[in-house]
């Protein structure tokens, strides 16, 4: 995700800012993504819903400018890292130019990127070997479903230090509840209100 998120977060704090996200934003004010942060017994996490980003492959991060680097999990990444299943050559110029096309999502174009950072409470570390669970259920339809495609990434602009979990989604206009899933813990980020590709929240979390 972009650099600016990540720096805000940083230097405002998570407490301040998600009193400032609880207020109902008009989705047309908003320059940046939207940043909610929940605190499990053993983690904190930064959930982050933004436009759909390029996904790179480590290969071409040098020359990108903007995108996130996929190094870890998800079919996508593991299909592009083993070619066709047999190989571990380096992917084709083919694989590359399907992996920074838009992906898709329930067979819509994804328009929205759903990333956690993820910290222990303990250490402060940014935990990068776990495997979580996104589930994003619709309030309007009362319908769940998890995330298959959830990889390891890191954004182009601010490098491996950057690293995160995520997949970019098709999300329509409407409100959720996302829950993040790791292990037994569980962060839960409710009332989030998606409106032209940029999420507010309608209340506090």
């Amino acid at each position: 995700m972009r650099k600016f998120s990540r720096l805000f977060v940083a230097r405002v704090g998570w407490l301040p800012l998600v009193t400032v996200l609880a207020l109902p934003i008009p989705a047309a004010a908003q320059s940046t993504p939207a940043i909610y942060v929940d605190r499990t017994p053993n983690y904190t996490v930064e959930l982050t819903i933004g436009p759909a980003e390029q996904m790179l492959l480590p290969g071409d991060a040098m020359a990108a400018k903007s995108g996130e680097v996929m190094v870890s999990g998800g079919p996508m990444a593991m299909s592009s890292a083993m070619g066709d299943g047999t190989s571990t050559a380096a992917p084709s110029s083919t694989q590359t130019t399907m992996m920074m096309t838009p992906s898709t999502d329930q067979g819509m174009t994804a328009n929205h990127h759903v990333e956690v950072h993820i910290t222990r409470n303990d250490t402060g570390a940014v935990v990068n070997d776990v495997t979580p669970v996104f589930r994003i259920t619709d309030k309007a339809q009362g319908e769940s479903r998890d995330l298959p495609q959830v990889m390891g990434m890191y954004g182009v602009e601010m490098g491996p230090i950057d690293f995160h979990y995520g997949q970019n989604v098709w999300l329509p206009d409407g409100t959720y509840t996302v829950m993040v899933m790791i292990g037994p813990d569980r962060a839960v980020f409710r009332d989030l209100m998606v409106i032209v590709t940029v999420p507010t929240s309608m209340s506090g979390m």
